[in-house]
């Protein structure tokens, strides 16, 4: 049996060379030694030449880097509650866009970018207290029936913007309606809920 053909992959500077050991079975080991970042070894004729270097980028060959803190990001989503209720979805929309850790998005969704590379799809559960939190009835506020503006024309599931002691505003939603009261909510639609979220990154940018 010839030598087999071995084309050189590494440099060949001898960094140290290995005692052998007597072979034990009909294969003879001849001789292994290190060679920078190769294992030379000779058995039976042939010479195998295992690398040991951590693989790199090829020519021609981008390598795709995961989401980080700072990164901005494109990416398709869909959103749904335990019983698998859609509540929202960018389906028929651009992607959404935003900044990983500039607080644009709940924690559980920005969480889940990182790490993530373009094209990469992932389901992920987000908690309550990383998504909207907990309801909070300190939140709900009781407006008497005299306060309310005459051309307002309240209804049940209306959604509204009043001013807040700050001077932000306030989303509510009437919760309750009667003739001499309005219950507003102002804690956000999905607060006290699980959600479930399935993410396609689209594109990461610095």
């Amino acid at each position: 049996m010839g030598k087999a053909k071995v084309e050189k992959l590494c440099p060949m500077r001898i960094i140290s060379r290995v005692p052998v050991r007597p072979p034990t079975d009909k294969n003879k080991l001849v001789s292994f030694r290190l060679i920078e970042h190769c294992l030379q070894i000779k058995l039976s004729g042939f010479i195998f030449i295992i690398s040991l270097y951590k693989r790199g980028k090829s020519e021609g060959e981008e390598v795709m880097a995961g989401v980080k803190k700072g990164d901005k990001v494109k990416v398709r989503y869909v959103g749904k509650l335990q019983d698998g209720t859609v509540f929202d979805s960018s389906e028929g929309k651009e992607p959404l866009a935003f900044k990983v850790g500039s607080g644009d998005v709940i924690d559980g969704f920005d969480e889940a970018m990182l790490g993530m590379a373009v094209g990469e799809t992932k389901e992920v559960h987000i908690p309550i207290a990383k998504a909207y939190g907990e309801r909070n009835e300190e939140m709900m506020m009781d407006v008497p029936v005299e306060q309310i503006p005459d051309d307002l024309g309240p209804e049940l599931g209306m959604r509204l913007e009043v001013g807040a002691p700050d001077g932000g505003v306030l989303r509510v939603v009437v919760v309750e309606l009667d003739e001499k009261h309005m219950l507003l909510d102002a804690n956000p639609p999905l607060a006290g809920k699980d959600l479930d979220f399935s993410l396609e990154l689209v594109e990461i940018s610095a």
